[in-house]
């Protein structure tokens, strides 16, 4: 049996791409309400799981899946990211984890999805070492209210790249002095409030799992030259490792760091920060794969692979650098790790009998799965986990709905919401034979 028992399968989403923010019910503001801010989309109906949570769960439920990955929306339960708590936010968690629990199904929470509190972004946001603060007070508070319920926690979504949300936000000039040097230091307060919430799950939760999440890409160098190599192996390290680094070890690799100091732009420490880094790990190694990427000398920042498809989107379809990821990630730090992002995106409309004949997207992730399982079976990685992206269609992370990931359908477009209702796509039965099977039956 490639796939141990207890492994999970199931799907991702995020409290902003699903929940909607009607009726308010307390809730604040995050970045994505203020479209001066990043302006991508409107988030008011999104797919209205929060009208909708209990039908979606049965939905969810006969899909066959062990496990249900979504964030919590910060600002609905701390409505200015610090201070007073929102109970009607906190109880229609208590619904949402409930209800999984009740159908099988065990949730995963994330505490942060780029969704800044609109309060603490307007206080200086990640750069303010108030957010850092305010993050670990609203994590031991989740803690403590799902003690006993939840066992798999992650702080942040995709954290390697969550600093570059904070910095679109920000509107950062890429010419200004102080642009990698604020970068870096929004990276280093998000990896100190991440390990904070880990050492508080120590306390708190001791039975329940950490989750690192990094945002996963194999770089590959466009031609066997000994100067792409070297591109593609700097590329790789800044874009995931430098956080594998801090996730796995506890610390920044001190190559990394001097340099860093070398160019001017290594992040201030206060006191506590490089102990919280080495007693705040993670149990567990999460990462998304959506695609490789490939860099030359010439071309560090990217450069395209013609030896690759592309989808319709013009994302690289490569299934082997899932596993070549896994077998990195794996022989680097010889930790547990879960997939909890995966799938292809399309553009779908229902067909005259209701549904979609997504036979591309049953290939991708057939395809997807055995790349998993090559990589426990042939290569020895420890994989616990896989998760698709957005099971149901939800809106993208830039607010539109014409790339679709789903095996179930939403019934809206961009600007007409239509009736939201929900419909089996032809992959549907095809994913539930597979987590029923433990991945035996693709």
């Amino acid at each position: 049996m490639a796939f141990k028992q207890g492994f999970l399968w199931g799907g991702s989403v995020s409290s902003m791409q699903t929940e909607g923010l009607l009726p308010p019910d307390g809730r604040g503001a995050s970045i994505y309400d203020d479209p001066s801010i990043l302006g991508w989309g409107d988030w008011t109906a999104a797919i209205d799981m929060y009208n909708r949570l209990d039908s979606d769960i049965e939905l969810i439920a006969e899909l066959g899946i062990n496990c249900w990955r979504t964030s919590v929306s910060w600002a609905r339960v701390i409505p200015e990211g610090d201070g007073a708590v929102n109970e009607q936010g906190l109880a229609f968690y208590d619904r949402y984890v409930d209800g999984l629990i009740a159908h099988g199904i065990e949730p995963m929470l994330c505490l942060f999805h780029f969704d800044t509190p609109l309060a603490l972004f307007r206080d200086g946001g990640w750069l303010n070492r108030r957010t850092v603060d305010a993050f670990e007070r609203y994590g031991r508070l989740l803690l403590e209210h799902f003690a006993g319920r939840v066992k798999y926690w992650m702080p942040m979504n995709e954290q390697n790249i969550c600093y570059t949300i904070e910095r679109a936000a920000r509107h950062a000039d890429p010419a200004s002095p102080s642009f990698e040097q604020e970068s870096n230091q929004i990276f280093h307060n998000q990896a100190v409030a991440s390990a904070r919430f880990f050492r508080a799950l120590r306390e708190l939760a001791p039975d329940a799992a950490g989750i690192g999440m990094l945002q996963g890409a194999p770089y590959y160098p466009l031609d066997g030259t000994p100067e792409d190599v070297l591109a593609a192996r700097k590329a790789e390290y800044h874009y995931q490792w430098r956080l594998g680094d801090v996730f796995a070890r506890g610390a920044y690799n001190p190559a990394y760091w001097r340099r860093m100091e070398a160019a001017g732009t290594a992040p201030v420490l206060e006191p506590g920060d490089l102990d919280d880094l080495a007693q705040g790990r993670p149990d567990v190694l999460g990462c998304s794969y959506y695609q490789s990427a490939t860099v030359s000398a010439a071309h560090p920042q990217g450069v395209d692979n013609p030896r690759l498809r592309k989808s319709e989107f013009g994302w690289y379809i490569d299934h082997t650098g899932l596993r070549v990821l896994l077998d990195e990630m794996y022989n680097r730090y010889q930790m547990p790790i879960y997939v909890l992002e995966s799938g292809i995106g399309a553009h779908e409309e229902l067909d005259e009998n209701g549904t979609v004949e997504d036979d591309y997207r049953i290939d991708y992730t057939r395809r997807q799965i055995e790349a998993v399982r090559a990589a426990v079976e042939e290569d020895g990685v420890d994989v616990g986990a896989y998760l698709t992206w957005g099971p149901i269609d939800i809106p993208s992370s830039h607010g539109t709905m014409e790339k679709r990931y789903g095996f179930i359908y939403v019934n809206r477009t961009d600007d007409d919401l239509r009736d939201l209702s929900r419909h089996k796509k032809k992959s549907f039965a095809w994913y539930r034979d597979v987590c029923r099977s433990n991945g035996e039956r693709l």
